[in-house]
């Protein structure tokens, strides 16, 4: 059951709701965790709940709520997902493109780094949002391992610029 408590701080008006949902149980194929728009990142603490999975190594990593991006704020997007292989001694071919109005406007295929002790692939990566225009845009992460593939998205918004104070 999953439990949802939202209150609007202006008002101060508050609302629960809870809605039954399933987990389906974990595969053993090639997968791939949920894109994460990265907000921010920090020094991990010593001591870290284990399976923290957004902790990468030394680094805890803030994900973005759905805040739109400010235009100019950083020359690149954060991005973050982690890669489950199917079988850990064969390689794993990332791929994250960028999309805007079904279009693609940016692709990588990054070289990813080796698994950690639990056998995930951390990726962090950036895509550039220098010269993105105001708007969605949508990350699409595809795996490819072998005859296997897995497929992720993330959405995100990069805000209008703000007119300026007249004076």
């Amino acid at each position: 059951m999953l439990e949802i408590a939202l209150q609007d701080r202006s008002s101060g008006a508050s609302s629960v709701t809870r809605t039954p949902f399933d987990v389906p149980p974990a595969g053993t194929g090639l997968a791939l965790g949920s894109v994460t728009v990265v907000k921010g990142a920090s020094p991990a603490a010593t001591v870290a709940p284990a399976r923290d999975p957004l902790r990468v190594g030394a680094v805890s990593l803030v994900p973005g709520l759905g805040e739109p991006i400010e235009p100019g704020a950083s020359a690149e997007v954060p991005v973050y997902v982690a890669v489950y292989p199917g079988r850990p001694a064969d390689p794993v071919e990332l791929t994250v493109a960028l999309g805007h109005d079904g279009q693609e406007v940016a692709r990588t295929t990054p070289v990813l780094p080796a698994a950690d002790a639990e056998g995930r692939v951390a990726w962090i990566g950036s895509l550039p949002a220098g010269r993105l225009a105001a708007g969605a845009y949508e990350v699409v992460v595809t795996a490819k391992q072998g005859g296997a593939s897995a497929e992720e998205r993330a959405r995100f918004e990069i805000a209008p610029a703000s007119a300026p104070v007249p004076r």
